[in-house]
């Protein structure tokens, strides 16, 4: 994983046996680090939950139970979970040589090539957890890695918001919706029923992202963005980049 990782002052051993070395990002619910797995001498990376809080376990437990059953060359390998002594809950992934989307969209714009090799990818790991009725629900280009910092080696990253369709419980509360402002679909704003079209309508936007180097819907006011992705249509990508009608052609060729 490509983030300016910071060294562990005092390098911690889980279950006597992942090495950690380097804190390389962190969020809510747990901070990802790269490790030495000692019994095979490879690295590896390790998520570790941060709380000790009964909802924030139950997320964590699940989003290991969703990405475990995931195999796929589009979506980070999940291979295995365990707690520490004092009751930390962790899991051990693949690590990943390359850069995050969000980053190589930072540094520079995507040629049209690019775009498609990381909608393809995308759409390969998509598929595969949509027919496990799993939904993603947070597709961005930060929950993108491109492995070797090769576009058409994209892969699917944080299942952490990830749930299955048919599930009865939910873990958010009442009035809140999951997501990030930019990606997310108008029935999460709206608290609704959740399905695969979340997540297709979320890799819409990514690809506009990708091609036109905006948002769909560019405000300055997060609230003023949610309201537009509620209310207004998407402006039309042949407006803003003329390369899109061979673009659709393509796309339409993928799909």
């Amino acid at each position: 994983h490509a983030f300016p990782g910071v060294f562990v002052s005092r390098q911690r051993t889980l279950s006597d046996r992942y090495v950690l070395e380097t804190a390389i990002g962190t969020g809510a619910m747990g901070t990802v680090y790269r490790a030495t797995d000692k019994r095979s001498g490879r690295m590896v990376a390790i998520k570790l939950l941060k709380s000790m809080d009964a909802a924030d376990i139950q997320r964590f437990d699940r989003e290991f139970q969703i990405v475990s059953q995931l195999r796929h060359p589009s979506i980070v390998n999940c291979w295995g979970a365990a707690k520490t002594e004092s009751g930390e809950a962790y899991f051990v992934m693949d690590w990943l040589e390359g850069e995050s989307l969000r980053d190589r969209l930072r540094r520079e714009e995507l040629s049209l090539e690019q775009t498609l090799a990381v909608g393809s990818c995308v759409l390969r790991g998509l598929s595969e957890a949509h027919a496990r009725d799993v939904v993603h629900r947070d597709v961005k280009p930060a929950n993108i890695f491109l492995e070797g910092n090769d576009p058409s080696r994209a892969k699917l990253l944080d299942f952490g918001i990830a749930r299955h369709v048919f599930a009865g419980e939910t873990l958010t509360g009442t009035g809140q919706f999951i997501g990030t402002p930019g990606y997310v679909a108008p029935e999460q704003i709206r608290n609704q029923r959740v399905d695969q079209r979340a997540d297709v309508y979320s890799l819409g936007c990514l690809l506009f992202r990708c091609l036109t180097g905006r948002a769909v819907f560019d405000e300055e006011q997060v609230l003023d963005m949610l309201v537009r992705v509620t209310r207004d249509r998407a402006p039309r990508l042949a407006e803003l980049r003329r390369v899109v009608e061979e673009a659709q052609a393509l796309f339409v060729e993928l799909l």
